[in-house]
């Protein structure tokens, strides 16, 4: 192979390298490639390691779309905050969890940095991303500083505003209008990279052309990490820190800089509930899907839903949010077309030899009573042989 055939593997290896996005374990991934609806992922079944798992973003312009969401990860009640959740992925296991409770008189200070929120000088909660830890670090300050009486409706605004399909069609909308010339300025990148330079190299050499080849990579990642100060900075006004260390990375980095549009996307969503979001990027049936499994995990939860030897405090406050939790969620499924669950979700067809489900992940078995193991032990429900197909 020639000095230039070998630099185009290199970069071209390298490339591909940096379309792989890691992702927390507790979080739900949106991913689109080109303009087709994004597939819904569970961060937990990605492969990777035990902390994080491994998705491949878009490499082909215009780059698709990456979202890392996941639902509130702190249980909130009036009386104080619980850094636990009773849901889940469904079908799916429940992530491990901090498992912290702190009233909110205790609470002397609360502060975000990177993916962890600190409360009293100590961390409380890591979640899927740094903007979820801003969100929820302010939401635990407004809360500590509202009397008792108030924080119940605050924290039921909280959840309906995770569930505003209007603020995330604007928000995406937003985005395609700021992000539109970061693609191309990217395409181009990504073409100066893996064509022009590797053709000129052929061509003419690399020691009689590096120097002009060089220029125009710099050039180009210049407009390219100019074009997304300015997009990341009408989206996220105040993540500066997020947007200069972005920006340094793709100046040290180049082919980081082919990537901006989806480092752009990735926390776009964040402190909204993935049902919601499925239904404004997914394909209907997808959508459907993703709801009706988290609705039916909020009616099910694994057991226990509350680790058992949590402070009684701490189980009000996770009893307390999930059935708040649940209430919204149903709310807004039975707003989507086709109507809610019925109440006991059963299959919508049945195994000729089947007998019970679990009524949250819906398997089936050949056994009358049971449990499900993949469900914490939930007990296994009857079958109605009249959905038999």
């Amino acid at each position: 192979m020639t000095e230039a055939q070998v630099l185009v593997l290199v970069v071209g290896l390298v490339y591909l390298w940096e379309c792989l996005a890691w992702v927390p374990r507790a979080s739900v991934i949106f991913r689109a490639f080109g303009a087709g609806p994004a597939r819904v992922l569970d961060g937990n079944g990605l492969p990777g390691f035990a902390p994080a798992g491994v998705v491949l973003g878009d490499p082909l312009p215009p780059f698709g779309l990456l979202l890392v969401t996941s639902w509130l990860p702190v249980s909130l009640a009036p009386g104080g905050a619980y850094s636990y959740v009773g849901f889940a992925f469904n079908p799916g296991t429940r992530p491990r969890q901090a498992e912290r409770y702190v009233r909110f008189e205790a609470m002397r200070s609360v502060e975000a940095r990177d993916r962890d929120v600190f409360v009293n000088g100590e961390r409380f909660v890591r979640v899927a991303s740094p903007r979820l830890a801003a969100h929820v670090a302010a939401t635990l300050g407004l809360l500590r500083s509202l009397p008792d009486h108030r924080r119940a409706a605050r924290i039921e605004a909280a959840i309906t505003a995770s569930l505003d399909a209007g603020a995330i069609r604007d928000t995406l909308d937003s985005y395609a209008r700021h992000a539109r010339v970061l693609r191309w300025l990217s395409a181009g990148l990504l073409a100066w990279l893996l064509l022009i330079a590797p053709v000129v190299f052929m061509l003419l050499g690399i020691a009689a052309t590096w120097p002009w080849i060089l220029a125009g990579l710099l050039a180009l990642v210049g407009a390219v990490a100019w074009r997304y100060a300015i997009a990341h900075g009408r989206l996220f006004p105040g993540a500066g820190r997020d947007r200069w260390g972005a920006i340094a990375g793709m100046v040290l980095f180049p082919p980081a800089a082919v990537r901006a549009p989806l480092i752009l996307s990735r926390d776009l969503l964040a402190t909204y509930h993935p049902m919601a979001i499925a239904f404004a990027v997914s394909a209907p049936g997808a959508a459907r899907s993703l709801a009706e499994g988290l609705v039916l995990d909020a009616r099910h939860p694994i057991a226990p839903v509350c680790p058992p030897e949590a402070p009684d405090d701490a189980r009000e406050a996770a009893a307390w949010f999930h059935s708040r939790m649940r209430a919204a969620l149903e709310a807004f499924l039975e707003k989507t077309p086709g109507g809610g669950l019925a109440p006991d979700a059963p299959p919508g067809a049945a195994e000729h030899d089947a007998r019970s489900y679990c009524p949250r992940c819906r398997s089936q078995y050949r056994v009358p009573a049971g449990s499900c193991p993949d469900c914490g032990g939930l007990p296994l429900v009857l079958l109605d042989k009249t959905v038999a197909v």
